[in-house]
């Protein structure tokens, strides 16, 4: 077995050299670069390398887009997108990449492959139960959660752009224990992501 650094590299979205590195560097941009439309539910299923506008340009066909437009909307990528919470001149309106992520499918550092989005209180305890890797993660979850709240809730600025950072206030039971949320904008910091409902 041969330990390989990797630095993932959505592209367009950043302009702080994130994807500079020592690493081996894989661009999203030239793989995973599927996605599937869902016009009557409002939907997508996004892998990392697609661009904002393909999914916007298909979303337009129904009267529909994606609300997070950064600058960059016409080369960024979903992954980068996701990455740094992209936001744009219209999330506003339509909020950060955080706030349109439903449901993220991640690849943890030891080949652990889960799906998280809003978890009931009824979910989070049956997971928890189960063990195994995603009960340990969501327990431990649990546990920032539970300690530190009341410090979430006074000290988290709630303006309409807060992109850096993560984003724990998502965990907070008043926001569906949603750790896809939590986990946009962690830069690749905690997971890979490899497909996006949003």
């Amino acid at each position: 077995q041969v330990e390989v650094l990797q630095v993932l590299r959505p592209v367009g979205t950043s302009l702080a050299g994130q994807s500079c590195n020592v690493a081996v560097v894989i661009d999203w941009s030239k793989y995973l670069q599927h996605f599937d439309l869902f016009p009557n539910d409002k939907r997508a299923r996004v892998e990392p390398g697609v661009i904002c506008d393909m999914v916007r340009n298909a979303a337009n066909v129904h009267d529909l887009t994606y609300g997070p437009d950064p600058a960059t909307h016409d080369h960024c990528t979903f992954g980068g997108m996701i990455g740094n919470n992209s936001c744009g001149a219209h999330s506003l309106m339509s909020g950060k990449t955080a706030e349109n992520t439903e449901e993220l499918d991640v690849l943890l550092y030891d080949g652990t492959r889960l799906r998280v989005g809003p978890t009931s209180d009824q979910d989070l305890s049956d997971t928890i139960e189960r063990g195994g890797r995603a009960g340990e993660i969501y327990r431990r979850l649990r546990d920032v959660r539970d300690r530190y709240a009341e410090e979430i809730r006074a000290r988290y600025p709630q303006i309409p752009r807060r992109v850096s950072g993560y984003n724990l206030d998502a965990l907070l039971p008043e926001n569906g224990f949603n750790v896809a949320q939590a986990l946009v904008g962690s830069e690749s910091t905690c997971v890979v992501v490899l497909e996006a409902k949003c």
